[in-house]
C-alpha cells in the first residue's frame, strides 16, 4: 500500500499562463541515478545497484473537483528524450501541455522542472506533483518538505498524507 506526499504546485490555471516548479529529491549518497518512465513518472533512485523505490505523478483536478487526471502508463501520448543527465518528457494532461525535465545532480539528488501551458480556455482547481512511498519500505522513516510553511517543514513521520506547497523533499531513516 502506498501513501501520498503531495506538494501543491498550482492553485489556478487559465489560458496562456505557464508555470515552473522545481523539486529536488535528496538521497545521502555520493552518486545516484534516477529512474524515469517514458510517461514522466519517477519510479525511484538507484544507488550502487540498489533501488530506493517510490513513484511520482502529476495530477490535474478539474475546476469542480469531480474530474482527476494523472500521468500513468498508456494514459497520454508522451514524447521522451534523453540528453546527458537530463530526461525530458513532453505530454498533454487533459488540456494542459506539460514539459517535464528530470536531471540527475552530481551530489546524489534529482531536480525536476515542470513547465505547463493551457491549450485552450481552461480552468482547473489544482495541479499536484504527487510523491508516493511504500509503508513497507519506509516504515519508521521521516521526511521533510523543503520550503514548506506547515508542520512538514520539520521532519515528520513518513507514510502520512501531506498537502503543502514545497520546493523539495528529503528523507531520513
Amino acid at each position: 500500500m502506498k501513501n501520498n506526499v503531495i506538494a501543491r504546485i498550482i492553485n489556478k490555471i487559465s489560458i496562456g499562463i505557464g508555470t515552473a516548479c522545481l523539486l529536488c529529491i535528496y538521497v545521502n549518497v555520493a552518486r545516484a541515478q534516477v529512474e524515469v518512465q517514458p510517461w514522466g513518472n519517477i519510479t525511484g533512485i538507484r544507488n550502487h545497484g540498489q533501488l530506493f523505490d517510490f513513484e511520482t505523478s502529476i495530477r490535474v483536478i478539474s475546476e469542480n473537483g469531480k474530474h482527476e487526471v494523472e500521468t500513468a502508463l498508456e494514459r497520454q501520448q508522451p514524447y521522451y528524450k534523453r540528453n546527458g543527465r537530463e530526461q525530458i518528457i513532453t505530454t498533454k494532461i487533459d488540456s494542459l501541455y506539460v514539459n517535464e525535465t528530470v536531471k540527475d545532480l552530481l551530489f546524489g539528488g534529482v531536480k525536476v522542472t515542470l513547465n505547463m501551458a493551457a491549450h485552450k480556455d481552461t480552468a482547473v482547481s489544482a495541479v499536484y506533483f504527487c510523491f508516493s512511498i511504500s509503508n513497507k519500505d519506509y516504515a519508521g522513516g521521516e521526511l521533510r518538505l523543503k520550503g514548506a510553511l506547515g508542520r512538514s517543514k520539520n521532519f515528520v513521520t513518513a507514510g502520512n498524507k501531506y498537502d503543502e506547497i514545497a520546493e523539495g523533499i528529503e528523507f531520513r531513516s
